[in-house]
Parts: C-alpha cells; structure tokens; sequence
C-alpha cells in the first residue's frame, strides 16, 4: 500500500524509527509483539467495507492476486474456495462464491478480525468465522478497545487528510507525507477494467464504455447495483459497525 509501501519506508529512513514489517498485512497481535519497546505506536487505516470487500475480490482476480493470496498475511486457508474465486471465467459467478461459497471465510469483517488479533508471533494460525454473531460481536469488542489504544488511525476513503493527521501524532513531516499520500498511488487498481465483466452485479457500471476509468474510478460501489451493497454490508455487519465507531472518533 501506499502508506506501508512508500510513506512509512521513507520517513522511517528519514526519521530512524523502527518500523518493522511494513509492507505486509498485520493482525494486532503480530504488530504489538513486532514493537521493539511497548510505547513504540501502532498505527492503522480503516476502509469502507464495501470498498475493502470489492477491491479484494478484483485483487484475486488479477495478475497479482495468483500469488499473493496464497501468503500467511491473507490466512486463506481454503485453497479450494480461493480457485473457485480466482479461475471462474464468469465475473459474476466468481462474486457470487466469494460472498457465499464459503460463510466461515476470513474475508468477511476482515478489518475486525485483524484489529481484534487472532495469530501468535511466528505461526500462522488457520481462523474461521465458525461462532456466528455472538463470535463477532465478541471481536467487535476487542477491535474497538485496540482502536481506542493505537496511537493514530485513519481512513483510505480519506487518505491525504488521514495521512496528514498521522504524520502530525508521529512527529513526521507533515508536508512531505502529504505530497507523498496525494502523489503516490500503490498497488492502485484500474477498477472500470476489472468491473467491466460484471453484468447481472452492474450498477452505474452500466454506463462503463462512456465513462471510462475516470469517471468512477475512486469508488467500488459505483460498479455494483444498490442489492450487492447491501448484501456486501449486511455479510460484513462488523466491520461496517467498526468503521462508524472509527470516524466518530476520527
């Protein structure tokens, strides 16, 4: 991402902070036991999940998404539901298995599940939604307490001023992370392109040939009809909780 990728790899340098393991995907867990001391800061970004959901399922569906899925950082432990969603010719029936196939998957409320914690330092460890409602309203608590104790946090909906906010709690220069947060765009995905397969899922996607990879290109949800938000909202009912909770303390 552009944050781990880019703005913490080079103001880390800059600065001498210890930043470890920026680049990949990190449960709390993982992160509080990656700190040299206990009052290094843990930082984080938050998404709208119906954006996170979608940008998911294209990024497996991509050139890219062969590979990466496969690491630990992901916890897909389902080879089998993750090659059901990546070589279905279809793009709506790949959609379909990825909200459905498989109801245990930790793709839904991922942002809980990794902001609770749930893997020990050094092991990977095979999670599943296996409890239901009363399971992720447990993790809904405990993602909500770590929230409450990360030194910074913000949102990618709204990066350079979430970027800018975090640069001023970690004593970094604001204008530097700033230009970098509006300039630098990793791992960006092209989502007219990937969304153009979708028919019986299109919403304002309709409209994809006029409108080119400009026009929608910031938001996800402006492929999918008003049905796949809903579902995609009412499956990830946690996060969206969390992401509220998350700007009304922003």
């Amino acid at each position: 991402s552009t944050w781990g990728e880019v703005i913490m790899e080079t103001m880390c340098a800059k600065t001498h902070d210890t930043c470890p393991l920026h680049g990949v995907h990190l449960d709390y867990q993982l992160a509080a036991a990656a700190r040299k001391t206990p009052t290094d800061p843990i930082v984080t970004l938050l998404r709208d999940p119906v954006e996170r959901t979608l940008s998911e399922f294209f990024f497996i569906r991509s050139p890219e998404g062969s590979i990466t899925p496969f690491m630990d950082q992901w916890d897909f432990q389902n080879l089998t539901f993750l090659r059901l969603v990546r070589d279905e010719a279809d793009d709506d029936k790949a959609l379909d298995s990825f909200l459905h196939a498989w109801p245990e998957q930790p793709s839904f409320n991922r942002q809980v599940l990794y902001l609770a914690g749930f893997k020990r330092w050094g092991a990977a460890l095979p999670f599943r939604w296996t409890g239901g409602e009363p399971q992720q309203r447990e993790f809904l608590s405990v993602a909500k307490q770590h929230l409450d104790d990360v030194q910074a946090f913000g949102f990618t909906d709204c990066f350079v001023t979430s970027a800018a906010a975090m640069a001023r709690v970690l004593g970094w220069d604001g204008a530097k992370v700033t230009q970098m947060a509006a300039s630098t765009h990793r791992r960006a995905q092209r989502k007219a392109a990937a969304a153009a397969g979708l028919w019986r899922y299109r919403g304002k996607a309709l409209a994809l040939k006029a409108a080119g990879d400009h026009e929608f290109g910031g938001v996800w949800r402006s492929f999918v009809d008003s049905r796949a938000i809903e579902e995609i909202e009412r499956l990830n009912w946690a996060d969206v909780e969390l992401h509220r909770f998350a700007r009304r303390q922003f």
